[in-house]
C-alpha cells in the first residue's frame, strides 16, 4: 500500500476522505500535521489509523519532530548543491517566519536561517523513515514547515498535491507540484467553449459562479466577498470597550480560571504564543504562556494604531481627472503574497514595475488593504513605517485612504494592479484590465489580465492597457471553463460547510476525485 502525508487537514472531513484513499485508492495515511486543540484531531487521528505520526501544527512551526526523526536528521547532512539551487526560497522561508516574530525583534536573520536549514536535515530524515508516495495540503505550501516539505519532495518526485481556493466561496482545484502559475488550467476548454455557435452553454455556468458574477456588478456593499463583511463585524467589536469587558469576563470564567487552577494550557490560553519565538530561546524550545499573550496583543494593538496613523498621515483623496493605476496592496503575512507572489512578496516591486513603463504623466494609486490594521490578526508583523514612507517619496506614487470606496477607484482607473487578490477578479468583471503579479485562478483570462512574471512580460504593461477590450461573451466562456474544472467542498474547520450547502458525503466524494484526477 502507498503512504500519504496530510498538512493541515482538518478532522471533518479529512479523516473521511483518508479512510477512502485508503480503502479504494491504497493510500494509507503516515503522517497527519493538525490543529489538535481546536478540533481533538490529535485523539481522533490517531484512533481511526493506528500507528500514524501526528504532529500539532505548532509543533511543526516549531520543528519539534519524533525522537526517531530527530535522532536521524542528525546524522542528515546539507547538500550544498541544493541549497544553491534553492537560495531564492530560503530567503522566501526566512520572510515566513515573520509571522511568529511577533514583537518584530526576537527571531533576527541567524536563528531564522538555522531553524530552517534544521528544518531541513529533520524533513529530509522524516522522508527517509517514513517514504511517503504523496502529500495532500489544504492551501499552497505557506509555513515554513510545508514549505521545506514541498522543495524536499520536489527533489525527490514525490507527488505534492495542494488545494487551490477561486473566489466563489468553497470552490477549489488542486495543483500538484507549482504554485507560481495554474499553468494551462482552464484555457483548453475555456477556447473551446468561446468558438460555440450559441450561448446555450451559459446554463452551463454553475449558480454560485453565475450569482456571484452578477454581484460584483452591483455596489461594493452587496459584492463584497464573505470574509470582508466577517472581519468589519470583528473589528467593530474589538472598537467596542463593552463588547472586549464581556468576553473578557466571559474568558477569565471558561479559561483562565481553570489554567489559574492548574489545567493545562492550550491556544485558547496562550493565543498568539503558541507558536511565537520568544526571545533568547531556540525556536524549539520556545513555551508560550497567558502572560506572554497578553503582552504581544497589547505590543500589537499599539503599533497597529501608530501604524495607522503613520500611514493616513501620508493619504491624498484621490483625484479622478488625473491619469492612474490602481494597486491594491494584500493583507501580509498570507499565502497569496508568501510565496503566492513569489519575489512580488515585497510589494513594492509590483509599485516599481509600473512607475517603469506607465508615462510620466501617469500615477500609480496605492491602497492598503484595511485589514492590515485589524487588532485581531497579525499584521503587525509585516509592516513599518519606512514602507510607506519609501512609497511617498516618489511623486508619482499617491496612497489613498483606506475608507475610499474600492469600486470608485475601479471606475476611474486605467488599470488596476493586485498579486493574487480578490479585487483583481472584481477589476475583471467591472471592464478594467488587470495586471497579476502571482498565482491565481483567473491568471489565464489573458483577454482581461497580464500576469508579470519577468522583465518581458513587464514590458508590455502599457500596450495590454492601451489594447484592452471588454468582452462579456468571453468572461462568461472562462467562468463556464472554471466550473467545469472545479469542485465545492468545505475543507478547513468546516469552512463554507453552509454556503455550499453539501452533505458530508458529497463534500468527501469531491475532496477525493479531485486528489485522484490530479494524481493522474
Amino acid at each position: 500500500m502507498k503512504k500519504a502525508i496530510y498538512i493541515n487537514c482538518w478532522a471533518e472531513p479529512w479523516i473521511q476522505v483518508a479512510k477512502e484513499l485508503r480503502d479504494k485508492h491504497g493510500y494509507a495515511p503516515v503522517w497527519w500535521i493538525g490543529y489538535s486543540k481546536e478540533d481533538n484531531s490529535h485523539i481522533l487521528i490517531p484512533k481511526e489509523f493506528p500507528g500514524i505520526i501526528y504532529q500539532d501544527n505548532a509543533d511543526a512551526w516549531k520543528g519539534r519532530f519524533p525522537k526517531e526523526v530527530e535522532a536521524k536528521a542528525a546524522e542528515t547532512y546539507l547538500d550544498v548543491d541544493f541549497l544553491r539551487r534553492h537560495a531564492h526560497h530560503e530567503l522566501q522561508a526566512i520572510k515566513m517566519m515573520d509571522r511568529v516574530d511577533m514583537d518584530l525583534r526576537s527571531f533576527n536573520f541567524m536563528e531564522r536561517q538555522r531553524h530552517f536549514r534544521n528544518m531541513l536535515k529533520q524533513w529530509a530524515a522524516a522522508i527517509e523513515i517514513v517514504k511517503p508516495d504523496l502529500v495532500v495540503s489544504t492551501a499552497i505550501p505557506h509555513r515554513l514547515y510545508d514549505y521545506v516539505l514541498y522543495w524536499l519532495c520536489q527533489e525527490k518526485n514525490i507527488p505534492f498535491l495542494m488545494m487551490v481556493h477561486t473566489q466563489f466561496e468553497g470552490r477549489f482545484f488542486f495543483a500538484k507540484d507549482n504554485f507560481y502559475t495554474i499553468g494551462d488550467k482552464f484555457a483548453n476548454n475555456w477556447h473551446a467553449i468561446e468558438e460555440y455557435d450559441n450561448d446555450n452553454w451559459e446554463k452551463d455556468i454553475p449558480t454560485d459562479i453565475a450569482t456571484r458574477f452578477e454581484k460584483v456588478k452591483l455596489d461594493y456593499d452587496s459584492a463584497a466577498p464573505a470574509y470582508m463583511a466577517s472581519e468589519e463585524k470583528k473589528k467593530k467589536q474589538l472598537d467596542s470597550k463593552l463588547y472586549l469587558l464581556k468576553t473578557g469576563l466571559q474568558k477569565l470564567a471558561s479559561d483562565y480560571l481553570p489554567y489559574l487552577l492548574g489545567q493545562p494550557a492550550d491556544t485558547t490560553i496562550i493565543g498568539r504564543s503558541a507558536y511565537g519565538k520568544r526571545a533568547n530561546k531556540k525556536y524549539e524550545e520556545s513555551e508560550g504562556n497567558i502572560y506572554q499573550n497578553i503582552f504581544s496583543l497589547t505590543h500589537s494593538f499599539k503599533y497597529i494604531k501608530k501604524l495607522k496613523q503613520a500611514y493616513d498621515a501620508l493619504t491624498t483623496p484621490p483625484d479622478y481627472n488625473e491619469p492612474y493605476v490602481i494597486v491594491f496592496l494584500h493583507y501580509q503575512p498570507e499565502a497569496t503574497t508568501c510565496p503566492g507572489g513569489d519575489i512580488f512578496v515585497d510589494q513594492r516591486l509590483c509599485v516599481d514595475s509600473l512607475l517603469r513603463q506607465l508615462p510620466e504623466d501617469w500615477k500609480v494609486y496605492v491602497k492598503e488593504h484595511p485589514h492590515q490594521f485589524l487588532k485581531k490578526r497579525i499584521g503587525h508583523t509585516n509592516r513599518m513605517r519606512d514602507f510607506y514612507d519609501d512609497l511617498a517619496k516618489c511623486p508619482r506614487v499617491k496612497l489613498i485612504p483606506t475608507e475610499v470606496n474600492t469600486f470608485d477607484l475601479i471606475k476611474h482607473s486605467k488599470a488596476i494592479s493586485t498579486v493574487t487578490g480578490t479585487v483583481g477578479w472584481e477589476a475583471i468583471v467591472r471592464r478594467k484590465p488587470v495586471i497579476a503579479f502571482g498565482l491565481c485562478w483567473y491568471e489565464n483570462y489573458t483577454k482581461g489580465v497580464l500576469r508579470i512574471t519577468d522583465g518581458e512580460s513587464e514590458n508590455k504593461i502599457m500596450d495590454f492597457i492601451q489594447n484592452y477590450k471588454y468582452d462579456e461573451h468571453s468572461l462568461k466562456a472562462y467562468l463556464a471553463a472554471v466550473g467545469k474544472e472545479t469542485r465545492l467542498a468545505y475543507y478547513f474547520k468546516n469552512m463554507y460547510k453552509d454556503v455550499v450547502n453539501l452533505s458530508e458525503e458529497e463534500c468527501v466524494n469531491n475532496l477525493v476525485s479531485s486528489i485522484i484526477e490530479t494524481i493522474g
